[in-house]
C-alpha cells in the first residue's frame, strides 16, 4: 500500500497517478487546506510594493488558494518573486507571469535564505511580503527582519488537523506484499504521523521524503528505510515510488501518457 499524505489537490492528484500506475494507493492527508483571512488584501498589498521589493510564495498551496479566490488578481511586473520550492516556484511563475527563483538543492525556508545570500541580494530596507499558512512557521519572516528587510505575513490560507483512527497505518498496510510505502513533504506531516505509529511501523513502512532536514528528523524518530525524492513535485515523487516498487516499465509508459 502506498500512502500519499500530501494536501488536497495535489495529494489526490499524485494518489490518482499510481492507481493509473495499477499501485495500491490512499490518499491519506494530515492537514484540510482552506482559504486564508488576507486574500481580500492581497491586491491591496501588491499595489503598495515598490520597485524591486520581494514577494515569496512558502507552498503551492499558496497559489492554488489564489487562483480560487480570483484569476483577476494583478502582480506587478517591476519586483522580484521567489519561491521555496521548484514546484511553487512554477506554479507561482505561471500566476504572476515572471521569473521565480527558489533554491536549487534544499527546498526549504532555510534553503531559501541561503540562496539569498549566495546570489547576493540585500533585503535592507525592502519591502518583502510573504505568501504563507496562517499557522505556519515563522522562519522566513525572523530571518529576513534580522537583515533589517520590512516583512510581512499574508496568510493565504489555513492549515487544519485532519484526525484519523488510531489503527490508520494497520487498517492499511499491505501485509500480503509488504509493500507498504508513506510519502511525505513537509516535517508538519511527519511529526502528526508520529501520532499515528509505533515502532513496528517504523520498521514495516518504507517513508519517501522530500528534504534532507525531514530525512534527518525521520531517522532521529526512528523510521528505519527514508528515501529522498529529487524534489517535491508529483513527478520526482512517482518516479521514485515505482522505483521503490521496481516497476519501470510502468513508469516509461506513463512518461508518455500522462500529463504532470
Amino acid at each position: 500500500m502506498i500512502i500519499i499524505t500530501r494536501p488536497s489537490p495535489y495529494g489526490e492528484t499524485l494518489t490518482k497517478i499510481c492507481q493509473t500506475a495499477g499501485f495500491a494507493a490512499k490518499h491519506l492527508p494530515f492537514f484540510k487546506i482552506s482559504a486564508g483571512p488576507d486574500l481580500p488584501i492581497l491586491q491591496h498589498k501588491l499595489n503598495a510594493l515598490n520597485d524591486n521589493d520581494i514577494v515569496i510564495a512558502t507552498s503551492p498551496q499558496v497559489i492554488e488558494q489564489i487562483n480560487q479566490y480570483s484569476t483577476l488578481i494583478q502582480f506587478p511586473t517591476t519586483i522580484q518573486y521567489f519561491a521555496v520550492g521548484q514546484q511553487t516556484a512554477t506554479l507561482f511563475s505561471q500566476l504572476t507571469k515572471k521569473k521565480v527563483i527558489s533554491p536549487s538543492f534544499n527546498e526549504s525556508s532555510e534553503g531559501l535564505l541561503n540562496d539569498l545570500v549566495e546570489r547576493n541580494i540585500s533585503v535592507t530596507n525592502r519591502n518583502i511580503l510573504i505568501l504563507c499558512a496562517k499557522n505556519g512557521k515563522t522562519l522566513l519572516k525572523d530571518v529576513l527582519l534580522s537583515r533589517r528587510a520590512n516583512v510581512e505575513n499574508i496568510y493565504i490560507y489555513h492549515k487544519d488537523r485532519i484526525l484519523h483512527s488510531n489503527t490508520i497505518l494497520d487498517d492499511n498496510a499491505d501485509k500480503l506484499s509488504n509493500i507498504n510505502i508513506i510519502a511525505i513533504t513537509s516535517q508538519a506531516h511527519l511529526l502528526e504521523l508520529e501520532h499515528y505509529c509505533q515502532n513496528k511501523q517504523k520498521s514495516q513502512f518504507t517513508l519517501i521524503v522530500t528534504r534532507k532536514q525531514i530525512k534527518q528528523l525521520a531517522e532521529t524518530l526512528g523510521w528505519k528505510r527514508v528515501y529522498l525524492a529529487i524534489n517535491a513535485n508529483n513527478y520526482n515523487l512517482f518516479r521514485t515510488i515505482s522505483t521503490l516498487c521496481s516497476n519501470e516499465t510502468i513508469v516509461n509508459t506513463l512518461d508518455e501518457n500522462l500529463s504532470w
